[in-house]
C-alpha cells in the first residue's frame, strides 16, 4: 500500500476537543497543565 501525504494548506483540519475533569482529579499537575494550556490557546486566537 502506497502512503502519500496530503497538504492541508492554510485551513488544516477542523476539530473540537471537549475537556473536563472530575473534582478528584483537579489536583493532578499534568492534567491541570494540559487544561490550562488548552484554555490559553483558545483565548489567544
Amino acid at each position: 500500500m502506497l502512503v502519500t501525504p496530503d497538504p492541508l494548506y492554510n485551513t488544516g483540519i477542523a476539530k473540537q476537543i471537549l475537556l473536563g475533569t472530575r473534582e478528584a482529579d483537579g489536583d493532578i499537575d499534568y492534567l491541570r497543565a494540559f487544561i490550562d494550556s488548552a484554555l490559553a490557546h483558545r483565548y489567544a486566537q
